[in-house]
């Protein structure tokens, strides 16, 4: 078994709030909020690796 390593939440980043995306699928959006949460994240000073 592998071990587990920690993980933190140091970014946020959300889309804006629409009863439907008819030009995204979830994944497009979950991957924008990612994107968004990582540059937050980088202009808190964290360390992403």
């Amino acid at each position: 078994m592998e071990a587990m390593r920690k993980v933190a939440i140091i970014g946020v980043g959300i889309t804006p709030f629409k009863a439907r995306y008819i030009d995204k699928t979830y994944f497009e959006l979950a991957y924008d909020a990612t994107k968004l949460a990582l540059e937050d994240a980088n202009k808190n000073g964290a360390i992403i690796t």
